[in-house]
Order: C-alpha cells, then structure tokens, then sequence
C-alpha cells in the first residue's frame, strides 16, 4: 500500500478505535452511576462488554477488508501502468519503422525496386501495427465481457504454415522446417 494511503486509512483506523474505547468507557461510567441506584452494574457491564466487543470486531473485519481492497487496487493500477507502458512501447516500433523508410524514400534517390522493398515493408508494418491493436481492443472487449468467445474447429496445419510463412518474410536467410499432418484440425 502507498505511504499517503496507508497513513489516511491507519490514522482513521486508530481513530476510530480509540473513539470506540472512549465510548465504551462513558457508558460503563454512567451505568456504575445508575446501577449503583438500581443495583443491576454487573449485567448491564457484561452486555456493554459483550456489545463492544461484536462492533469492535465487525470494525477490525472492516478495516481489514477496506486495507486489502485498496493494496489490490493499487496492485492492478501499476500492473496497468506496466501493460500501458508495454503497449506503448510495441506501438511505437511500427511507427518508426514506417517514418524510416519514408523519409528514406523522401531524402535518397533510390531505384523502383529499392522504393517497392521500403514501401513494402511499410505496409508490413502498418499491418503488423493494425493487428496489434486488434488485439489490443479484443482483449478489452473480453475484460468488459462485450466480446464473446466461441471454440470453433480450425485446421491447424494451415494457422502452423501460415506462421512459418509470416517468419520466413521477417528472416528470409533462416531455415524453417514444418512437419504436421495435413488438415490437422
């Protein structure tokens, strides 16, 4: 929990707390006070008691709740901060890449064929970017329950070759080796 946050919330906790002994005090003082004219301290002592005691733990159940709730919310705030920073980060690539080979094109006197490699790439590259915020927004589609999810049946052999194609575009020197059977689904 943050420092600021745990001081407010341990602060009012003690309060609170230090207000509930300061009650209860009062009230077992005024019941001496009448019991000693009607005789009856030791019940009513023992029900002041037992009735400070039950608000005393629903109060440490509370704040104990209450301190956990706001350690969990500060723990999905930086784990969104990191993802926000990740995405950031992958969005820009793209971007940069693109304005690369752009100002290439603009600034050098290239052939057809070297400005075709560039403005290919480029296009490789916004379409690399379009599918990483579709997946972006699917994912917050699914956190906001708006995207439903289906099994379907699919041919694995061709999402596995399809794969290896987009490698071998991205490392045209490496050496890739599939082995699966046909129409796997």
């Amino acid at each position: 929990m943050k420092g600021r946050t745990a001081i407010i919330l341990y602060v009012l906790s003690a309060y609170v707390i230090l207000q509930f002994i300061w009650w209860g005090y009062h009230i077992i003082d005024l019941t001496q006070e009448v019991a000693e004219k009607k005789g009856v301290l030791d019940k009513r002592v023992t029900m002041i008691i037992g009735e400070g005691a039950v608000f005393l733990l629903i109060l440490i159940v509370g704040i104990w709740y209450v301190r956990r709730s706001i350690i969990r919310d500060i723990k999905l705030s930086e784990r969104q901060s990191n993802f926000l920073l990740s995405v950031t980060h992958e969005l820009k690539t793209p971007l940069a890449s693109n304005k690369l080979y752009l100002q290439t094109i603009v600034k050098r006197d290239l052939n057809k064929e070297q400005r075709e490699q560039l403005l290919i790439k480029a296009i490789e590259e916004n379409d690399r970017l379009e599918r990483m915020i579709d997946n972006i927004l699917n994912a917050s589609r699914l956190e906001n329950k708006v995207l439903q999810v289906s099994a379907e049946t699919f041919k694995f052999s061709t999402l596995a070759q399809s794969s290896v194609d987009r490698f071998k575009q991205l490392a045209p020197d490496a050496t890739f080796h599939l082995d699966l059977e046909k129409n796997m689904t």
